[in-house]
């Protein structure tokens, strides 16, 4: 493996995708949620629980912050009721 510090801006970019893909996806699925409790399939307390339960399995509150994970949730519910 080659020293980071010497990383091209290119290699740099794209280790960072791939680092936050589980953040975005997170994001994403949120909004899912969101909507599975518009078609009635699961309530606003499963999908807050399920999703809480997702972010700590993937240790996202760790890797985050569990303010940024309450924040990206609660975006999805807003957005959704807006």
């Amino acid at each position: 493996m080659r020293d980071i510090l010497q990383w091209s801006p290119l290699q740099v970019r794209i280790t960072m995708e791939v680092a936050n893909a589980k953040f975005a996806a997170f994001a994403e699925v949120a909004t899912y949620a969101v909507e599975l409790t518009q078609l009635g399939l699961l309530s606003r307390i499963e999908a807050a629980d399920l999703l809480q339960e997702v972010a700590e399995y993937n240790q996202l509150p760790f890797e985050y912050g569990q303010d940024r994970i309450q924040h990206i949730m609660a975006a999805a519910f807003s957005e959704a009721a807006a």
